[in-house]
């Protein structure tokens, strides 16, 4: 099992605790550029994905945990099974 498999499997799992880091590493393995802007969060974007929905952003986690609400971790793993369902 490679590293982005297990990355995946990890956070299909256990949803609520993600980092954001580990959440931007997963989608950059799927193609997706990572643009951090300072007031939003991380946008993602691809090219394999033009004029889909995408997630708009995952916002910069702030507190002791540090981590990604499961909404957004959500709506990237939709993001990602659609370039899977894509291949």
């Amino acid at each position: 099992m490679s590293q982005k498999e297990k990355l995946l499997k990890k956070i299909k799992n256990s949803p609520r605790n993600v980092r954001i880091e580990e959440l931007v590493r997963l989608m950059e393995y799927y193609g997706f550029v990572a643009k951090l802007s300072s007031k939003e969060g991380y946008f993602f974007t691809t090219p394999k994905l033009v004029g889909k929905i995408l997630p708009r952003s995952a916002p910069i986690p702030h507190g002791r945990e540090n981590k990604v609400l499961r909404v957004y971790v959500e709506k990237c793993l939709e993001a990602i099974n659609m370039i899977n369902e894509e291949k």
